[in-house]
């Protein structure tokens, strides 16, 4: 039985821009990908004209919180 320490939480709506070193905040545009029905992340970068649109990886939105009672259950079990 996995022992989860871990847990996922309502996911962030914005992530650090990594396209250049300036790493602003971003709050990506979703939406369907028409030709796979996956949801997909966008933005287009006002400040840098050279990196324009890119896809932003909706992953990156998941938030995870440390969860005691999962912490408790991993600690019992190693000493067991």
């Amino acid at each position: 039985m996995p022992l989860a320490v871990l847990r996922e939480i309502e996911r962030a709506e914005g992530v650090i821009c990594t396209e250049c070193e300036e790493g602003c905040w971003i709050e990506p545009a979703r939406g369907e990908d028409a030709r796979t029905g996956k949801m997909v992340g966008g933005h287009f970068c006002r400040r840098k004209d050279e990196v324009g649109h890119f896809y932003v990886d909706l992953a990156r939105l998941k938030r995870w919180q440390f969860d005691m009672k999962g912490s408790a259950k991993a600690v019992g079990a190693g000493t067991r």
